[in-house]
């Protein structure tokens, strides 16, 4: 998936955060903190949440790219709902991170991938000091 040339669908089942200037075709819903970390450290430690998430199954792994995708079922429908990360540099020891949550269907999503954005990026912010 590349993040810079993603354009959202109409549909209302995802949720999109990014660092400023990565997505030339979209607008994030919110834009991603800086962090006072190399992106190696913030990926680290995203995976290791991933790994405590429930029925979290990874689907697809680019190393080149340092980008992570994976399938988690919805809570209330039991729908397939595919989330893309990939931590960014930002120069100088610090990183930023591009996170795209979205179901497969066209049904809503009751806000499942918007929460589950929030509390990846609710984590990170505990662990790290931003500097944005």
């Amino acid at each position: 998936m590349e993040f810079e040339t993603l354009i959202l669908p109409f549909a209302a089942s995802h949720y999109l955060v990014a660092p400023q200037g990565l997505c030339q075709a979209a607008v994030p819903h919110r834009y991603s903190p800086v962090f006072s970390v190399p992106p190696e450290a913030l990926e680290e430690r995203l995976l290791r949440l991933i790994k405590l998430e429930p029925g979290m199954v990874e689907r697809l792994q680019d190393k080149e790219e340092g980008q992570h995708t994976y399938v988690q079922r919805s809570f209330f429908l039991n729908l397939p709902e595919i989330v893309t990360f990939q931590a960014c540099a930002e120069g100088e020891g610090k990183s930023s991170i591009a996170i795209y949550s979205r179901s497969e269907t066209a049904l809503p999503d009751f806000g499942g991938n918007k929460y589950r954005v929030e509390s990846w990026l609710g984590y990170l912010e505990e662990s790290f000091e931003t500097v944005w």
